[in-house]
């Protein structure tokens, strides 16, 4: 079932006499329970993108529906018990100074009018306990570590049983370890509660680790979406390349081995095959050889894949290559023409396992 469906969507912003487009004709549909991952440069349009979602801008044009419900005309009541369905998890934690982990939890339940406290302390120390946080209810911010305060940005977010939780950059400000124990924590509870995430983000890893499906927004614009593993490990937009490119060195190089090796294939490996010696068996089999011209071996979410970009030689090359399409692996020609993109591919994949 689609959560959260955007069509035709367009945004624009004034200033200083001139119209500034943020949208331009976005159509987006994320399904409920999936972690979804939103991923674009610095001005793509991600932060209008949130404010749309999360209600605090209206389209200009097109339309947008949350949880069964479109928006358009929505206000007063309705609206607020709208934006309680969407939690809201923040880049730099926006937590209150002044409260306790505990009354900070507790403050969303409050201004949803909960009167009980022993029902406010029963649901705070229960989500405290969930996010690993129960020694900590009664510390205040500062005394807390950024990680520790993500996940009382979390816990919060959950307070009101929302239905759609919203991951604006949630781990930016955050070290590598800690982004990874945050990523686990969330992971953990879309599968527990089957809860529907949206992660807007500008970095790569985080949408492998955990995400299910991706779009990848460029300019106001949605250039490329699918499952992960797709719009990863064979990236067809720019956009998508520059997000994951390494050193113009390392291009230059793989462009190099591209235009001299003759026959090259980009070879994908997926699950079990990741480790199977199918490549070995199949080139005795034909009488091919092979040189490996790059590639590596990662892992996105739990699934490991190796994805290699080989110089085929001699034998029967192309019963070889049907061979390894009919054992699943995908097998993509990579002629001199397509270099540049070879290359670039290659450093995406080189990328995936660097993080991994």
């Amino acid at each position: 079932m689609t959560i959260i469906s955007l069509t035709n969507v367009t945004k624009t912003y004034g200033g200083s006499g001139r119209s500034v487009p943020a949208l331009r004709g976005v159509d987006l549909a994320v399904q409920s329970g999936e972690v979804f991952g939103i991923i674009g440069a610095s001005g793509a349009g991600k932060s209008t993108l949130v404010r749309l979602i999360n209600l605090l801008e209206r389209p200009e044009t097109g339309t947008l529906t949350v949880n069964g419900r479109a928006t358009a005309g929505v206000g007063g009541r309705e609206l607020l018990k709208l934006r309680r369905e969407i939690g809201m998890v923040f880049q730099h934690f926006n937590l209150l100074s002044a409260k306790t982990v505990a009354e900070n939890v507790a403050f969303p339940l409050q201004l949803a009018g909960v009167r009980s406290r022993a029902a406010i302390a029963a649901r705070v120390d229960a989500l405290l306990t969930r996010v690993g946080l129960s020694a900590h209810a009664d510390k205040y911010p500062r005394q807390l570590s950024g990680g520790q305060k993500q996940r009382v940005g979390i816990a919060r977010a959950l307070a009101c049983r929302p239905a759609i939780l919203l991951c604006d950059e949630a781990t930016s400000a955050l070290d590598p370890e800690t982004t990874r124990s945050v990523l686990r924590l969330l992971s953990e509870i879309n599968q527990e509660l089957g809860l529907t995430i949206v992660l807007i983000t500008h970095t790569m890893d985080v949408v492998r680790q955990i995400c299910h499906r991706v779009a990848v927004l460029d300019a106001g614009r949605i250039v490329e979406t699918g499952p992960v593993e797709a719009v990863f490990l064979h990236p067809r937009h720019p956009a998508t390349l520059a997000l994951v490119r390494e050193a113009v060195r390392e291009e230059k190089a793989a462009g190099n081995a591209l235009r001299t090796a003759g026959d090259v294939f980009r070879l994908t490996f997926r699950g079990a095959a990741t480790y199977s010696p199918i490549l070995g068996h199949i080139a005795r089999e034909h009488g091919v050889d092979f040189a490996i011209l790059g590639g590596q071996i990662g892992t996105i979410r739990d699934e490991p894949f190796a994805q290699l970009t080989i110089a085929f030689s001699g034998g029967d090359v192309r019963s070889a290559l049907a061979r390894l399409d009919a054992a699943g692996v995908d097998v993509e020609e990579l002629t001199p023409a397509d270099a540049t993109l070879g290359a670039q591919a290659d450093v995406v994949s080189r990328e995936l396992a660097d993080v991994a």
